[in-house]
């Protein structure tokens, strides 16, 4: 069952408390089933080496991730993330996250599509989540 708000605006969304409360069945079903908030998990790939792989929670890699337009790099928004390609250094860095450290290798966030797992979604997501977990 596809959640009537993610058909609305095609965005995805992992069920926070506002969620939770709204009372819909599905939501209702979620709280009983998850019952606590959660964030988004994603993908990222190393640039250099395609074998070397890093799973981010959502408050980790929207601190920290951009795209580059005219050698600027930028903060994607949930507005632009699904047509932007988006990057981030990692170890995170989350004071400069723009700034390539020397310890920091660049890696690229990755869909499940793009990495041929679970090429099946009706619906995929618009910033390359992968699923959802409790946040901490």
């Amino acid at each position: 069952m596809v959640d009537e708000a993610i058909r609305s605006n095609m965005k995805s969304y992992c069920p926070a408390q506002g969620y939770y409360e709204e009372g819909s069945p599905l939501a209702l079903a979620i709280r009983d089933m998850v019952g606590v908030e959660t964030e988004g998990l994603y993908f990222g790939e190393h640039q250099s080496s395609q074998n070397d792989f890093v799973i981010l929670r959502e408050s980790d890699l929207k601190a920290v991730w951009f795209y580059v337009e005219n050698g600027v790099l930028k903060a994607p928004t949930d507005n632009n993330v699904r047509h932007k390609t988006v990057y981030f250094y990692y170890p995170l860095n989350k004071t400069t996250p723009f700034i390539k450290q020397p310890y920091q290798k660049l890696f690229r966030l990755r869909s499940t599509k793009e990495l041929g797992i679970n090429t099946s979604v009706t619906y995929p997501t618009h910033d390359r989540k992968i699923g959802c977990i409790p946040k901490l």
